[in-house]
């Protein structure tokens, strides 16, 4: 057996499957939407992933001179922390890169190089959401007082900062707008594809922060855990995290302010955990209606990027017309620039 320091893992997740397998009824398969928009009932390990998605790539000089530009902008903190983890990723290259410079030529180190490659952002990811296991348990069956043990809030709001930025949806938003850069000058189109070509990196960078935002503004912030009763349970997607603050319009593409973010994530088909800046629920624990089930599936299917994921055929077949709107808008919003 090879190994474990030589295994690569290429099959990358950007949503958890322990976290979709909530939403099965033998912990292994669910019912999901495909991008050809058939519903079929699949593997959790076979849904929101990609071979290689979070593959590290050599960085040049320019590529590490955007990711530390774009670090600057956070706390001193946070910058430390940024520039710790990509010293790592730059030790691994320089390392590779003297193998290749070399004569020598050793099986083992080229699939010691390559698992390193694959493995080193999937394996931060995985200590996120290890970290964060017993604290979404607790809170999908109802504990919201997991929160107020230790450092289980920091570690809860770190999970969710990457599990909104992790995703394939989040980066092709980010690809999108490779016209609107071209229409700057090739100074911002080559910055464009500078970020595209280290999205790996960036991506958890930016995950980074919104954890620390969300940690950081968390006295100030509801905090609520909504518990669904009702027949119409929660769904989820591709894109489990989204913001659905009420003076958000569905028809504008428009970066949301500080005060304008309500972020849903739902847990479970009977539990979500919101973060708020609007009054929409109470701090604690708060009994929904259908209505309020229904408005939030509804958000979350128009959040999907391909992926609605139900308890049952009938649950994703009731918001399968509604995946793909966000990106659809978006989409035409740039296409007027």
């Amino acid at each position: 057996m090879t190994k474990k320091s030589l295994q690569a893992k290429k099959n990358h997740h950007y949503v958890w499957a322990h976290y979709l397998a909530r939403w099965s009824d033998d912990g292994k398969n669910v019912w999901h939407t495909t991008q050809t928009g058939k519903i079929i009932r699949d593997s959790v390990r076979a849904i929101a992933r990609e071979n290689h998605f979070y593959r590290s790539t050599e960085l040049t000089p320019n590529h590490v001179y955007i990711i530390k530009s774009l670090s600057s902008l956070s706390p001193k903190h946070l910058q430390v922390q940024h520039e710790a983890f990509l010293s790592k990723f730059l030790k691994v290259q320089k390392l590779r890169r003297a193998y290749r410079a070399s004569s020598v030529r050793d099986l083992e180190a080229e699939q010691a190089l390559f698992a390193r490659e694959c493995n080193m952002m999937e394996d931060l990811h995985s200590l996120h959401e290890g970290e964060a296991r017993t604290v979404i348990d607790a809170l999908a069956s109802g504990d919201i007082s997991i929160l107020d043990q230790g450092e289980n809030l920091e570690n809860f709001v770190a999970f969710l900062g990457q599990q909104m930025s992790r995703t394939k949806s989040f980066k092709e938003k980010f690809s999108s707008t490779l016209p609107v850069f071209s229409k700057m000058g090739s100074d911002a189109l080559q910055v464009h594809r500078l970020i595209e070509d280290c999205w790996w990196f960036i991506s958890y960078m930016l995950g980074v922060g919104i954890g620390w935002s969300l940690y950081a503004s968390r006295s100030s912030d509801t905090h609520c855990l909504l518990i669904n009763n009702t027949k119409t349970g929660f769904i989820t997607s591709d894109q489990p995290v989204i913001n659905v603050h009420p003076d958000l319009k569905e028809g504008e593409v428009v970066p949301p302010t500080d005060d304008t973010c309500d972020f849903f994530f739902p847990l479970s088909p009977n539990a979500a955990y919101m973060i708020n800046k609007s009054d929409m629920f109470s701090q604690g624990i708060n009994l929904i209606s259908e209505d309020i089930a229904e408005e939030m599936n509804t958000k979350i299917a128009k959040a999907a990027r391909t992926h609605v994921v139900g308890v049952d055929r009938d649950a994703v077949a009731l918001y399968r017309k509604h995946v793909g709107t966000r990106d659809a808008i978006v989409d035409s919003h740039l296409g007027q620039l």
